[in-house]
């Protein structure tokens, strides 16, 4: 049980979708009993205009700052024309 990873993501629309996840272990070793935190869980969306795609994340790994990331994603293979 102390290995769980849950994680999901929300179709909102077709170019708009919403994630999150929650890891038990990190939340029980990185936790600050004295303080409520959201150690363990993370979260993120993203969307796509034309043929890229942008997604931003966010994970909690301590009290002392969050872990956040962007990126930008495309297939190549889209923008070569189909004989």
């Amino acid at each position: 049980m102390r290995h769980l990873v849950i994680g999901g993501e929300f179709l909102i629309t077709k170019s708009f979708f919403l994630r999150a996840g929650y890891n038990y272990q990190r939340r029980k070793e990185l936790k600050i009993p004295e303080k409520r935190g959201m150690t363990g869980f993370s979260f993120g969306f993203g969307f796509r205009v034309y043929k890229f795609q942008f997604s931003y994340g966010r994970a909690v790994y301590h009290l002392a700052g969050p872990s956040n990331n962007f990126s930008i994603s495309f297939d190549i293979n889209s923008f070569y024309s189909k004989k």
